[in-house]
């Protein structure tokens, strides 16, 4: 997980990690805080977000880790109950990748337990909300339906 709070890159939390670009997984960008040439298309200049309980940078240097808010019935994600997991091995979630969607500074693209809450998915946001695509700890992928 990386994270920058610098003013010029603070809009560029949880791009793909750089990782997937420096070892030819993706292309390479050259457009600052994007590492991975992977544009979002309903946020210009920005990858898709990833996030990953564990191990965090903040600004290029180790950190506490990176907790995600997984709702308790997960993967249906209907719960407004659930709780932060930050050890990649007791979380239900290895992974969750997502665009911040249509509205990409809107409430529920922006909401704390996006991308995780069915609440902020785009299907059930009326056309705002995250779309995401998320593994379980036994690697079944599910995605956000539209």
């Amino acid at each position: 997980m990386r994270v920058n709070c610098n003013t010029d890159l603070r809009t560029h939390w949880c791009e793909l990690p750089v990782e997937l670009a420096q070892q030819h997984y993706l292309g390479t960008s050259t457009n600052a805080g994007m590492a991975a040439n992977v544009q979002d298309i309903f946020n210009p200049s920005h990858t898709y977000k990833y996030a990953a309980p564990g191990p965090q940078l903040l600004n290029g240097r180790p950190t506490q880790d990176y907790k995600l808010w997984v709702p308790d019935d997960f993967p249906t994600c209907a719960s407004t109950n659930g709780q932060y997991y930050s050890d990649p091995k007791t979380t239900p979630v290895r992974w969750v990748v997502w665009s911040l969607g249509p509205q990409p500074d809107g409430p529920r693209s922006q909401n704390t337990y996006a991308p995780m809450a069915n609440w902020s998915w785009y299907c059930s946001a009326g056309g705002g909300g995250v779309i995401a695509c998320f593994a379980g700890q036994d690697g079944t992928q599910y995605t956000t339906p539209f």
